[in-house]
C-alpha cells in the first residue's frame, strides 16, 4: 500500500521526480524485470563473441571448470531406479560469492551466476595505472557480502598479465576475512608473469584460465592477447 501511494495513480510521481531530477526513472513488474535481464543477458552474449571473436560457450566452460573446482565438491553416490550411481555433488550455491574485478571481470561473472543460481555477488574496483611504468594498481571501491568470510569465492577477471590488479583484489578477499585457500582465480588469458606473482604472494589461491601466452610487452600488455579486454569488449578503445 505504500509502495502505491509513493508511485501515485499511474504513475505520476514517478514522473514528477524524473522532471525535478532529469533521471530517466520506471517502475515495472518483476515480470518485466525478469524479461528485461533476461533480454540483457542474452545482449551480453552476442556481445561476447561479436566483439571479441570469443564464443560465449568459452565463459561458460570457464565458469563450469571453475565451479568444479571448489572447494566444497565431493564424492557422492545416488539411487536410481536402475541402481546406485556415483558422482560429485557441491553444497548448495548460497555458500558461493561470484566477485567480479570490475568492468571486464563482469562478462565472466555473469555466466557463473547463471550456472550458480541463489549465489551472492561482488564487486571490486581496482585498476592499474596507465601512467605508471610498472602499471601498478590502484584501488577505488569494493562492495562485498557482509557474511563473505564463511564462503567460498569465485573471482573472475579476463586477463592475468602483471598479477597485479589480481593480488590487489584477493588482499581485499583476505582483509574481509576470505580464506586465501576459499578463493579461485578465473581468466581467459594469462602469462607466466602474471602467475608467477599471484602464486608468491598467494600460493594456496587457485588459477583456472583458458590459455597462456609467452610474456608481456613494454606496455604490459600480453603478447599475444587481445588488447585491453575491457575496451575492445565495451568499445572505448
Amino acid at each position: 500500500e505504500q509502495l502505491s501511494q509513493a508511485i501515485g495513480r499511474g504513475g505520476q510521481n514517478v514522473r514528477l521526480a524524473s522532471e525535478l531530477t532529469g533521471w530517466n526513472l520506471n517502475v515495472m513488474s518483476k515480470d518485466d524485470a525478469d524479461d528485461k535481464n533476461t533480454k540483457e543477458e542474452e545482449e551480453t552474449a552476442v556481445k561476447f563473441q561479436n566483439e571479441l571473436n570469443v564464443d560465449n560457450d568459452v565463459a561458460k566452460i570457464l565458469a563450469e571448470e571453475g565451479l568444479a573446482r571448489m572447494n566444497d565438491i565431493r564424492p557422492a553416490s545416488i539411487e536410481t531406479p536402475c541402481g546406485r550411481a556415483e558422482g560429485l555433488t557441491t553444497t548448495r550455491h548460497d555458500n558461493l560469492c561470484v566477485v567480479s574485478i570490475v568492468r571486464s571481470g563482469d562478462i565472466l561473472s555473469e555466466a557463473a551466476r547463471r550456472l550458480a543460481i541463489g549465489c551472492s555477488t561482488g564487486k571490486i574496483l581496482v585498476q592499474r595505472d596507465e601512467s605508471d611504468p610498472l602499471k601498478r594498481p590502484t584501488y577505488f571501491y569494493h562492495k562485498l557480502p557482509k557474511d563473505i568470510a564463511s564462503k567460498q569465492v569465485l573471482l573472475c577477471d579476463p586477463m592475468l598479465a602483471t598479477g597485479g590488479s589480481a593480488n590487489a583484489a584477493i588482499g581485499r578477499l583476505i582483509d574481509a576475512g576470505v580464506q586465501e585457500e576459499n578463493i579461485l582465480f578465473l581468466n581467459v588469458v594469462s602469462c607466466p608473469k602474471g602467475i608467477i606473482s599471484v602464486y608468491k604472494r598467494y600460493p594456496k589461491v587457485r588459477i583456472v584460465t583458458a590459455a597462456i601466452d609467452k610474456e608481456l610487452n613494454s606496455e604490459k600488455f600480453i603478447v599475444p592477447g587481445l588488447g585491453d579486454f575491457g575496451d575492445r569488449y565495451y568499445g572505448t578503445e
